[in-house]
């Protein structure tokens, strides 16, 4: 597309390319015309794998009303020079969600980590679950689970006056 590329045994290329394979021909003649020759090459993108550690996934007790929240890390296991993209998302109407770093974009294996929140807020009392899945390279889903408690009320012990005139 374009034409030919000119260039000299010290030219380096460099090639970005999605998840399918990739086929190029590169055909090189001398200056002169006489000769020629060409390179076929089958060249596919390397392979992310995500890796999520850190949690745990269980929140414990957690009052109906209130949150709690457990941090998890993204990492690209994967290939080098692969690039890793996804989201978290939570099981519809779950009372598990995400809240922060919940995408993330060109993980390389040598990134940093990426860091995901994931926050429990109970609608009810009583054992509470949810899934949580995180996309891109193979996916990974966690089964969460916490416990919703009642809200407690606390009433202090009357005060005693003793007897008290009025008037």
């Amino acid at each position: 597309n374009g034409g030919p590329l000119q260039f000299n045994a010290n030219n380096n290329f460099f090639f970005f390319f999605g998840p399918s394979t990739v086929t190029w021909t590169f055909s090189c003649s001398n200056v002169t015309g006489s000769g020629s020759d060409s390179i076929t090459l089958n060249m596919r993108a390397p392979v992310p794998s995500i890796t999520v550690t850190g949690g745990p996934n269980n929140f414990l007790d957690t009052i109906v009303g209130n949150t709690s929240t457990r941090t998890f890390t993204v990492r690209n296991t994967g290939q080098t020079a692969s690039l890793l993209t996804g989201a978290v998302t939570p099981t519809s109407g779950a009372e598990f969600y995400c809240t922060s770093g919940c995408t993330y974009t060109n993980l390389t294996p040598l990134s940093a980590d990426h860091l995901v929140t994931v926050t429990f807020a109970p609608n009810a009392i009583g054992a509470r679950s949810g899934n949580v899945t995180w996309s891109g390279g193979g996916g990974v889903t966690r089964t969460m689970t916490g416990n919703g408690l009642s809200p407690v009320l606390v009433v202090p012990d009357p005060l005693n006056f003793g007897e008290v005139v009025v008037t």
